[in-house]
């Protein structure tokens, strides 16, 4: 409607000859007739994410909170009673760039607001998503270093005190078999093998939505041998965020923290044992190789001998890694 009423306008101020102000005059009932057509109803972005979120009700418990909480966060910078048809790139942008400081927060809001708009299409409140016309924000990749094998026992001996051994599954299956925080969140025992040697990760539970299954290392088997309970039992206790940050803490290993720095850990010492990208990349559950490549190996420091512990010896598990070059 706004794109009609600047036509009116400027067929009004046009000082030309009348040919082109029919011209203008054509132009601006295509306008307001594509529009009356695409739009069925006036809806404000506040109802707007809300039926939106309702909508989703069906997602993983975790990805329906990641839309709230996204949601919350625009619609405190947005003007939650305009119409979501009146929405332009420059205003969604705007709103974006004042709620989110970082690249990284700035487009998972930019997902959330480009499904917002979609939907709004979808249910004709909107013509078009102005949110399509808004490019990520480029993210500068930096430099992640695996951790080294004297920090790596400080995180398995303070996870092995009673304090914080009911962490130990899920830290165990992060470091030894690089699964996802939140993927690990998802298991269950059931989805532990130690008898065939295979961690599986269902569709559901993937973030890549395809199923995996991951090979159990000699270490990784031996940390879970005492910790295992019934196959309905979650992996990860309740309040995991913040048991978590206790126990790095207690191994004074409280930050700087990088986050996934375990799936890096993994990767890094994967390639260096057994140098196998291919394989590396089934087990991580990554589409193609490029990531794996460009951020997540990064071998430098590593001693065959130090993956070799890593993955193979019950040394490491005792805190004794002399005889690798550690």
């Amino acid at each position: 409607m706004l794109d009609a009423a600047r036509l009116i306008k400027n067929a009004i101020d046009f000082n030309s000859t009348s040919r082109e102000n029919l011209k203008y005059c054509r132009d601006v009932i295509e306008c307001g007739r594509s529009h009356l057509g695409a739009v069925e109803k006036y809806v404000t972005l506040f109802d707007a994410f809300w039926r939106y979120a309702e909508a989703k009700k069906h997602l993983r418990k975790d990805s329906f909170r990641d839309i709230k909480y996204l949601g919350k966060r625009i619609l405190k910078k947005a003007l939650c009673k305009k119409f979501v048809c009146e929405f332009t790139p420059g205003q969604c942008f705007k709103i974006l760039n004042d709620a989110f400081q970082t690249p990284s927060q700035f487009n998972k809001g930019r997902r959330m607001l480009h499904g917002l708009f979609s939907y709004a299409v979808k249910m004709k409140w909107c013509a078009k998503n102005p949110v399509s016309e808004i490019a990520p924000k480029k993210i500068l990749e930096r430099e992640i270093a695996p951790l080294p094998l004297f920090e790596i026992q400080k995180l398995l001996k303070a996870a092995l005190s009673p304090a914080h051994l009911d962490c130990a599954p899920a830290l165990g299956i992060m470091l030894w078999a690089g699964v996802r925080p939140r993927e690990t969140t998802r298991l269950a025992w059931g989805d532990v093998d130690l008898e065939e040697g295979t961690i599986t990760v269902k569709a559901r539970n993937s973030k890549t939505g395809g199923i995996r299954h991951i090979d159990i290392c000699p270490a990784l088997k031996s940390w879970l041998k005492g910790l295992r309970k019934n196959p309905e039992s979650s992996i990860c206790p309740k309040n995991l965020g913040k048991k978590w940050k206790a126990l790095r803490r207690d191994a004074n290993l409280e930050s700087p923290w990088v986050q996934d720095v375990l799936r890096h850990t993994f990767a890094s010492y994967y390639m260096k044992r057994y140098k196998n990208l291919p394989r590396l990349q089934s087990q991580m559950g990554h589409a193609d190789l490029s990531l794996l490549r460009t951020r997540y190996v990064n071998m430098y420091g590593i001693k065959k001998g130090e993956a070799k512990i890593f993955f193979d010896s019950p040394d490491l598990l005792r805190g004794n890694a002399k005889g690798a070059g550690v």
